[in-house]
Formats: C-alpha cells, sequence, structure tokens
C-alpha cells in the first residue's frame, strides 16, 4: 500500500480491484468519536433499530430527521442549510 500527500492509505488495484471504498464513512466516523450522537447505541456496542412506519418509532422520514435535527444537533447548527456539516468536524 502506498500513502498520499493527504496520510491516506492508497490503494492498489490487486487489493481493491473492484474499486472498493476502504476509508471509514461518516456514520462509521461519528459512532468512533460521538456514540452519543447514534440512536439505539448499546453500552456492548450494539445498535437497536429504528423502526420507520406508523407503528414504529416514527412515522415517516420526515419525522426522523426533524427529531434528528433538533435532538442531535448543537442549537447553534439546526437552521443552518447543511444541517450542521460543520459541527461535526
Amino acid at each position: 500500500m502506498e500513502t498520499s500527500n493527504a496520510g491516506y492509505a492508497a490503494a492498489g488495484a490487486t487489493i481493491h480491484d473492484m474499486g472498493q471504498d476502504f476509508h471509514e464513512g461518516w456514520l462509521q466516523y461519528i459512532i468512533r468519536h460521538a456514540p452519543e450522537k447514534v440512536w439505539g447505541m448499546n453500552a456492548d456496542g450494539s445498535v437497536d433499530p429504528i423502526k420507520v412506519s406508523p407503528g414504529g418509532d416514527f412515522k415517516n422520514m420526515d419525522a426522523l430527521v426533524f427529531d434528528a435535527r433538533h435532538s442531535l444537533l448543537p442549537r447553534a447548527y439546526r437552521k443552518s442549510p447543511d444541517m450542521g456539516g460543520h459541527a461535526w468536524r
């Protein structure tokens, strides 16, 4: 493996020949750096499912996003058009 100028490991064609993503994704980043911001995260690292349905935790995706915006983001970022993206950096 090589290292790029940014310090990230660069994949060789033989290792990731199908173009797989091998860097940590945004969800894993939040789980690692701010587990308290992950709904349903248990102390043992397991996560309880969140159900989006008329009888579930949220009636629809709009309700889920509204609740996430108002319960997970700091107040200063809640009305930000980028959903508080800079709050995670």
